[in-house]
Formats: C-alpha cells, structure tokens, sequence
C-alpha cells in the first residue's frame, strides 16, 4: 500500500518471476532484479503460481502495449500491468482491491485533481487503453469480438 484515501487505498504493484521483476512506469516495462521499483517500502509477496513463460517471452507479449511514454495514474499505470502480466503467465487477474483508488479516480476525476494538488494530468498516450480488451485480446488474438467468437 502506497497511500490512499479512507476506505480507498493506493497500491504499487510489479510482478516477480524467477528472482527478476518486471514493472511498469513512464518508462515502460521495467526489468530489475529484486524488488527494486518498491524503493525501501514494505513488500508483501503473494504467490499466484508457476508459469512455462519465460521473462523474455512476457516482455515481447507486453511490450507493445506498455509503451515508454504512455503512462497515466488512473487509465495505465503499474497495477494495469501487473493484470496483464498475470493473465499472461498464469491466467489469472489481480484482485480488484489493487485498483481501488484508480477506479474511484477514473469515476471522479476532480478528486484525483484535489488530492494532486492539480499535478495529476492524464496522459494523451494512454486514452482509449482497455485492460479488459486487452487480456481478452492476448487470450483469443486481436478482434476476436469481431470476428462473432
């Protein structure tokens, strides 16, 4: 937990796999060994399984679609990734309660401002990102919906 609001929490989330771990920031997917986005905070790991992927197989998966540059605080941020990271390797979502703050802030845009203090701006390169499209996209392949699946 990185912050929040009462009874909306802020979290930092990345995802390690074979004693490296891969994040997401301004800029783009991160690669470091340890726990090195989390700087000297409290760390709770929770296992979530294995996976046959190698780190180099999730990068070229999700490299086009965490694009140095396009991160925002509320549409694309490191929670945002860590999803998809997870969908990715073991086919299963990050808990909802991980996002609550960007939720509430993609809901209600002028408390994210307040709380800011006006520095939060979205981010042009991150507008009409869907994480939902997204991990249905790496499930299926690009315009499934389309294509009456």
């Amino acid at each position: 937990q990185i912050g929040g609001v009462a009874g909306c929490k802020a979290y930092h989330t990345s995802i390690l796999a074979a004693g490296e771990e891969y994040s997401f920031s301004e800029e783009g997917i991160v690669v470091a060994p340890g726990l090195l986005s989390h700087g000297d905070g409290q760390v709770t790991q929770l296992s979530m399984g294995s996976t046959r992927l190698t780190g180099k197989e999730l990068e070229a998966r999700l490299r086009p679609h965490f694009l140095p540059g396009s991160y925002d605080l509320l549409k694309k941020n490191c929670n945002s990734f860590s999803d998809a990271a997870l969908f990715v390797l073991v086919g299963k979502r990050l808990d909802q309660r991980y996002r609550q703050l960007e939720k509430v802030g993609a809901r209600f845009p002028q408390l994210i401002a307040n709380l800011s203090r006006g520095s939060y701006a979205p981010n042009a390169k991150a507008e009409g990102f869907d994480l939902d499209k997204l991990c249905a996209d790496l499930q299926f392949g690009p315009g499934w919906a389309a294509g009456g699946r």
